[in-house]
């Protein structure tokens, strides 16, 4: 079956509405009867998300998005059909313009799919919620809308390419891809993982660059890094036991590699991105 998406314009940012985090405080909690004046995205982190709108029945599992397109006909309403304790987040925006047949920048989004990295995704909803909380201009909350989006029609992109090419070096690059964020949490080298895909360190390490643009050993630490984001975020862990969370054998190295990738410490990071707007109904 055809997947479903929408098009928006990508030399402009959209129009950002409002954002937040919703936490079910029960196993009966259904969604309520809502309807829908703008685009909103949904990226579930938790649980299942059970959904009804425009006659159509989602059922969206954790690690997965969803997006809604306004209300044209009123009785078309966001509403729970079973319930479930989950949480996700949310985004409303409004795509400023309309694509056209003239129009060539434009960003193709999924109605639903499972996102590849959904932490990624959910870094920068935090980020965004970030920029509400310390009041950011309208603008500065556009451009960060609009990353978000970039980042899922990206996914959205790469699910694609994957699915199309056979068991080539794209392919095989893919699969390390995988590998490498399913050992995120672990301590895993360049060799090990040359290793158990048969193939020569150097070889396997120049392939990836060649595709990927950058080293495996840095890929291999983004996504460890990724990780950490995302506890430091979503956990009270202390720095020391999330180095081990994330494969560190040294809470000092783990440091010091944070703060080369990323510019900041573990714990100004948790100070800038840990607060969000939760709501529980």
């Amino acid at each position: 079956m055809t997947m479903k998406t929408y098009e928006i314009l990508s030399d402009r940012p959209v129009s950002f509405a409002r954002t937040g985090k919703f936490e079910a405080l029960n196993e009966a909690w259904k969604h309520e009867d809502y309807p829908l004046e703008d685009y909103e995205l949904i990226v579930v982190i938790r649980d299942v998300l059970y959904l009804q709108y425009d006659q159509k029945r989602y059922v969206v599992n954790e690690g997965e998005m969803l997006l809604l397109p306004p209300t044209v006909v009123l009785s078309n309403r966001r509403i729970g059909y079973k319930a479930s304790k989950c949480s996700f987040y949310w985004m409303h925006f409004s795509p400023k313009g309309e694509t056209g047949i003239d129009k060539t920048e434009k960003l193709i989004l999924p109605e639903s799919m499972k996102l590849l990295q959904p932490e990624r995704v959910a870094i920068l909803l935090r980020q965004l919620q970030d920029g509400l909380r310390n009041g950011y201009d309208a603008n500065c909350m556009d451009y960060f809308a609009m990353s978000v989006l970039c980042e899922v029609a990206e996914q959205l992109h790469r699910q694609q390419n994957g699915e199309k090419t056979k068991k080539t070096q794209k392919q095989i690059y893919h699969d390390i891809e995988d590998y490498v964020r399913s050992h995120a949490t672990t301590y895993v080298t360049v060799e090990e993982i040359a290793e158990h895909f048969g193939y020569n360190t150097k070889y396997l390490s120049h392939m990836f660059r060649e595709i990927s643009g950058i080293p495996l050993k840095q890929y291999l630490l983004r996504c460890k890094v990724d990780e950490a984001n995302y506890l430091l975020s979503e956990t009270n862990l202390p720095v020391n036991l999330l180095a081990e969370a994330v494969g560190f054998r040294d809470s000092n190295n783990f440091m010091k590699c944070y703060k080369k990738m990323t510019g900041l410490t573990p714990t100004q990071y948790r100070n800038a991105f840990c607060h969000r707007n939760v709501n529980h109904s």
